[in-house]
């Protein structure tokens, strides 16, 4: 029955028995020469029963073979990704240590010189129509609360202000808009400084609201590239949703764009070079 399932060779010779017994029962002779005739049918029948059944049996061994390896090789797949995951991890967990360590270090070193410049959105009707007026600003080590200045009043006359901070331990910059004039609030840029370095330039940044007009999508970027003072629709600055209190967090322990601090230190030399082309005196 597992050669022949079909009972192929069976049915050839029930066949043979019936066809012997139509021409016995009529007279005839049923001799060697019809009995080698029905085997030789019945041989070749049995024949490629077997074919078949090694042809089916060397298919399966070659599925089987095909499914033990695609079985293999996902399980070496996905050893590989949870390894790959646990290595990001660690490098994650390290690189985060020692920029930890930096930041202290660098926070002790320059007790007294610490602060934060907060720019306002550029002062063009054609970009906006609006204007912050006052932020609550927090410090945070390890997502907790150490220093907060509930009511930071922006500076109406300027385009920036600049806050003082404590001689406090942080890791993350929290900055709430509170208060604001027009439609709404918003921000063009945020610096923190540690003696004369901006720690915030390049770092990433968290938004609880942004104002959804497609030129506006990729504003939570702006708040850190070096652009404070804008001109150009949709770059450059940060608004949230119309007449709507959110909230922008900086980690300064965030892996920082390279290409935004190179971009806004060739700005910086631009202007540098720009101020000096000036001061030549002309005949």
């Amino acid at each position: 029955m597992k050669l022949d399932p079909d009972k192929l060779v069976l049915r050839e010779y029930d066949e043979a028995i019936a066809s012997a017994e139509k021409i016995i029962a009529a007279g005839g002779i049923y001799a060697q020469k019809e009995v080698a005739a029905d085997q030789k049918r019945i041989d070749e029948v049995a024949k490629r029963v077997r074919e078949n059944y090694a042809n089916a049996a060397k298919t399966q061994i070659a599925d089987a073979r095909r499914k033990a390896s695609e079985t293999y090789e996902r399980a070496v797949a996905e050893a590989m990704k949870k390894r790959a995951a646990t290595l990001s991890d660690s490098n994650a967990t390290y690189r985060r240590s020692v920029a930890q360590s930096n930041l202290t270090l660098r926070l002790k070193r320059n007790a007294g010189k610490l602060g934060i410049v907060i720019w306002n959105l550029p002062a063009k009707a054609k970009l906006h129509d609006r204007s912050t007026v006052a932020v609550k600003i927090e410090l945070l080590q390890q997502d907790r609360v150490v220093w907060t200045n509930k009511l930071a009043r922006l500076n109406r006359r300027a385009d920036n202000s600049l806050f003082r901070l404590p001689n406090v331990l942080f890791d993350k910059v929290r900055i709430e808009t509170t208060r604001w004039t027009g439609s709404g609030s918003g921000l063009a840029e945020v610096e923190v400084y540690v003696g004369t370095e901006n720690l915030a330039l390049g770092r990433p940044c968290e938004v609880s609201s942004i104002e959804t007009l497609p030129t506006h999508l990729d504003d939570r970027d702006a708040l850190t590239d070096g652009m404070a003072q804008p001109t150009v629709e949709g770059e450059g600055y940060w608004i949230p949703e119309e007449k709507t209190r959110a909230t922008v967090t900086i980690d300064l322990l965030g892996e920082p764009n390279q290409e935004i601090i190179d971009a806004a230190q060739a700005r910086a030399a631009e202007a540098q070079a720009a101020k000096i082309r000036a001061a030549i005196p002309t005949r």
